[in-house]
């Protein structure tokens, strides 16, 4: 190794070099969450271990139910092998193992998937308790806060590169699959948003066979692919106690965590006031902002913002237009009332989108959402963490966002929160980042919790949002300067979206969001 021979310039090549070592080690670090090593070990709950132990060989098994080819609603890309066969790629074999011993708090089990060709896809040291929901509020919250939970879809990615799950195949494989399943880079094992504990599993694949071709597009995809897609349900009882483990401290007794019906229980949860001031610190100061653009009132084209919305709307999931007319479209004139009511493809018990039971919503509301309002949460780390709210004068509601720290949100790239409480991405990896501002969500500080929520202007009250057409929120900086932020709202199964904002962040705002972003942005 190359050392300098002045000695003053040897100790500073060494403090560099050490200083470099320590960053790329502690930069290079992921939180590994079954973690073992010095951790302190336990029995697997009894509640959890009678299930296993009344299986054959103490393995669970559960059917599971996958698209045929001609499904034409999945909202990725389809691999060339896509259900191709009607045995091959098709995991409709769940099979869990549970662990003898485990950390505290978690329940570990190995999973495996096989289709029915003997095809194998195994996550090991999986914790079922990583995507069974956490109730972060108790009392009157709750039941809002469970409807919101359990109708929202998120679950958890697993990375190839870390050897976070495998792949086995038996020699009959054809060199077709077996080329597929080596295209294999992400798993993913998701909480559905259908009814508790319907879970799902996917696979997907990176295919760069096209990448010249679609270089020369106007609109290049990342190569991600869906190659397998099922859908399974846990024993109602089983989740159940898995929900109670999750939530130790909350009285769940009478409450039906898996049987419930929507209607009956958002009707109920309607007549709750959210109480704003215990989901967040006190306001500190209303920040002065300036209003640059209502995407209604400028009459802004709408653009589509991600993969999932353009896969959407070209399979036809908007069933006011189709693709071609959806770019003719603007934020004034998609909301004209002779245009309402919009239509759009309902999200079927079975797993499946269909087009034929249409779900329709009148949106002329959001053209009175005209005013956008940032304030500072009075926190001892930053005034970066923030509340907005969006309604308006003639607003029958207002959208408010609590504790969302401006300094995580990047320019020119989609911030996307649901509704909830602690909300979170829908997707996050298993061994989630290096905790800096960036928290997974189960790992999150109190004061740091985010909610997103729909409220009564007048009165307060919860009002659900999915009910109203509205699914999720999009926060983005369109420069680099992070002195305007952006701010989209999408419609019913993140299919378009329906309304914009655009605000400018005041000069003492903006240079504190510069300057925590960059402290943590290595």
């Amino acid at each position: 190794m190359f050392t300098p021979r002045n000695k003053k310039a040897r100790i500073l090549f060494f403090k560099t070099f050490s200083f470099l070592l320590i960053f790329i080690l502690t930069g290079c670090y992921s939180y590994k969450w079954a973690n073992y090593n010095g951790t302190l070990l336990s029995e697997a709950p009894n509640a959890i271990k009678t299930y296993f132990d009344a299986s054959p060989n103490g393995i669970m098994t559960i059917n599971a139910i996958s698209p045929s080819e001609d499904y034409a609603f999945d909202a990725w890309e389809k691999d060339r092998v896509y259900a191709k066969d009607s045995l091959a790629m098709h995991f409709n074999t769940v099979e869990l193992k549970l662990h003898n011993t485990m950390p505290e708090g978690t329940v570990i089990v190995d999973f495996t998937f096989m289709d029915g060709k003997g095809n194998k896809v195994i996550v090991s040291d999986f914790d079922l308790l990583r995507i069974v929901p956490k109730f972060n509020s108790n009392g009157q919250h709750l039941y809002p806060e469970l409807l919101l939970e359990e109708f929202n879809r998120y679950g958890v990615s697993l990375r190839k590169e870390f050897n976070e799950f495998s792949i086995i195949t038996p020699e009959t494989t054809s060199i077709e699959d077996k080329n597929a399943l080596n295209r294999v880079y992400r798993t993913g094992i998701t909480n559905g948003c259908l009814s508790g504990g319907k879970w799902e599993f996917n696979l997907n694949t990176e295919d760069f066979s096209d990448f010249d071709s679609r270089l020369h597009n106007n609109i290049n995809f990342n190569q991600s692919k869906i190659l397998a897609h099922s859908w399974f349900l846990l024993d109602k009882s089983f989740y159940k106690h898995l929900i109670a483990l999750k939530n130790p401290n909350i009285d769940l007794k009478d409450v039906d965590l898996t049987g419930f019906n929507y209607d009956t229980l958002s009707e109920q949860s309607q007549n709750i006031v959210i109480d704003f001031d215990a989901l967040r610190n006190p306001i500190k100061k209303v920040w002065k902002t300036e209003m640059l653009e209502i995407g209604y009132k400028s009459e802004r084209p709408i653009e589509l913002l991600d993969m999932e919305e353009h896969y959407k709307i070209e399979y036809g999931l908007f069933l006011n237009n189709n693709l071609a007319s959806i770019s003719k479209e603007t934020y004034k004139s998609i909301l004209d009332p002779e245009k309402q009511p919009i239509k759009l493809a309902q999200f079927r018990d079975e797993g499946f989108y269909s087009n034929k039971t249409p779900l329709t919503f009148d949106m002329n509301w959001l053209k009175h959402l005209d005013n956008i309002s940032i304030s500072a949460i009075d926190i001892k780390d930053t005034e970066c963490l923030s509340e907005i709210q969006i309604t308006g004068k003639w607003a029958p509601f207002t959208l408010t966002i609590t504790n969302v720290d401006l300094a995580m949100i990047q320019e020119q790239k989609l911030y996307g929160l649901h509704y909830g409480f602690n909300v979170y991405p829908k997707g996050r990896r298993y061994n989630p980042a290096q905790p800096t501002i960036n928290f997974d969500s189960d790992l999150m500080p109190k004061a740091y919790e985010q909610s997103l929520l729909l409220t009564d202007k007048h009165t307060g009250k919860w009002v659900d949002n999915f009910k109203k057409g509205l699914s999720k929120v999009y926060l983005t900086y369109p420069t680099l300067e992070k002195d305007v932020l952006d701010i989209y709202l999408i419609s019913y199964e993140r299919i378009l979206p329906l309304w914009m904002g655009r605000v400018k962040l005041p000069k003492e705002l903006r240079e504190k969001v510069r300057i925590r972003n960059q402290l943590y942005n290595y």
